[in-house]
């Protein structure tokens, strides 16, 4: 087989034409996944309003808890109120993962 000037210049052509096809089947996959998951997505209003499912709770007329009632027992506390040690835990189980 004979190379001439012309093989070089016809293979990169092709791989060009090649490239820009991928990669505008790749951008069309993903507008069209985009395009049929976004109704389905919730509006952004409603994921800013983070509200917890706390458990209802019930008090005795002298203000102690008697009892709470609900599947999830999540009790919202801040950065502050959570010890350094684990914060440090945390972090070092990220880390790790990544």
């Amino acid at each position: 087989m004979k190379l001439n000037g012309k093989f070089p210049v016809k293979f990169v052509k092709y791989f060009l034409i090649l490239a820009v096809c991928c990669i505008l089947l790749g951008a069309g996959s993903i507008y069209g996944l985009y395009r049929y998951i976004e109704p389905q997505l919730p509006d952004v209003a409603t994921l800013k309003d983070v509200r917890l499912q706390i458990p209802m709770q019930i008090y005795s007329a002298d203000g102690e808890l008697i009892a709470q009632y609900g599947e999830k027992r999540r009790i919202p506390v801040t950065l502050d109120q959570i010890p350094p040690e684990m914060v440090k835990a945390f972090i070092a189980t990220e880390d790790s993962r990544f």
